[in-house]
């Protein structure tokens, strides 16, 4: 099931206000993504986990840079993100 939320900012952006207030959210785990890549034929080449977000996504996160914020100093190095790339092999 979704997740629902109504809220004039937008995630990306703070100073946007948005006209169309509510959204609807999936949320899947790491081992739901990689196994539903693994189901569809897919070879995993990679998986990275990050420190950072390029947004705040979630309040207390900090701007580590122009570009990211991360959490506070102090705080476990736990992952914000991934990366992952799967392919098709060619047969």
């Amino acid at each position: 099931e979704p997740t629902s939320f109504d809220t004039a900012k937008d995630y990306a952006d703070e100073s946007v206000v948005l006209s169309s207030t509510q959204t609807y959210e999936w949320f899947h785990s790491l081992g739901e993504i990689v196994t539903s890549l693994c189901q569809a034929g897919l070879r995993i080449e990679f998986l990275h986990e990050h420190k950072v977000l390029s947004w705040r996504g979630v309040p207390g996160l900090v701007k580590r840079d122009d570009h990211y914020y991360g959490l506070p100093d102090g705080w476990p190095g736990i992952p914000l993100s991934f990366s992952i790339r799967a392919v098709k092999d060619r047969v």
